[in-house]
């Protein structure tokens, strides 16, 4: 049931007000992740927390990016083409959450937000915005490049990309438990391959 007053009709349900035909969503809610806090609450303007003034998890709906404020090729000076990264993000994010052995309610908790936004993630819904990337990349235990290499790199490449990542993880526990003459020896011996394949191009 609606009422029509001038130019603006309110819906009998409290959670929409449309007008000019168009309607307002529910206000969305949040819950604080601050330890002793707590509180479930509608997200503020200034996204802090209204009873311990803390800072609220990120929004599910974080936008992308525009494609401007992207980074440039440092020697061309063209804009990186995004279209690779928007369709493999969602592929490399839930491939490295399993192989991590991580649920999607996990992450979340790594990442201090709802396991909603790590779904939409993962399905492509929403992409995360530069400073969530970060975090993100931290709660899969890779670099930032890394994760975008892996999110740019074709189809047909995606599980030797992912290969790499883990052996070169594997290289370098192995190099931190190694002692210094064994160090030596793998640092030389990769610097000598360097230098061959160099030769070779």
């Amino acid at each position: 049931m609606s009422t029509a007053v001038g130019s603006l009709t309110m819906s009998s349900a409290p959670s929409v007000v449309a007008m000019g035909g168009v309607s307002l969503e529910k206000r969305e809610t949040v819950l604080c992740k601050i330890i002793g806090c707590g509180m479930n609450q509608f997200r503020t303007a200034d996204g802090l927390c209204r009873k311990c003034h803390q800072p609220l998890p990120p929004s599910d709906e974080e936008l992308l990016p525009p494609r401007e404020s992207l980074a440039e090729q440092p020697d061309r000076g063209k804009p990186i083409d995004v279209d690779p990264l928007i369709i493999g993000m969602p592929r490399a994010v839930k491939k490295l959450r399993e192989v991590r052995h991580l649920s999607q309610r996990q992450l979340a908790t790594q990442l201090a937000t709802q396991r909603t936004w790590v779904s939409k993630v993962e399905n492509g819904v929403t992409f995360p915005t530069a400073k969530s990337l970060e975090r993100l990349a931290d709660g899969l235990q890779v670099s930032v490049f890394d994760l975008v290499s892996l999110a740019a790199a074709p189809p047909r490449e995606f599980a030797q990309a992912l290969e790499n990542i883990l052996i070169l993880e594997e290289i370098l526990l192995s190099l931190r438990r190694a002692s210094t003459e064994d160090r030596a020896f793998f640092y030389e011996y990769a610097e000598s391959l360097c230098l061959r394949r160099a030769e070779q191009a």
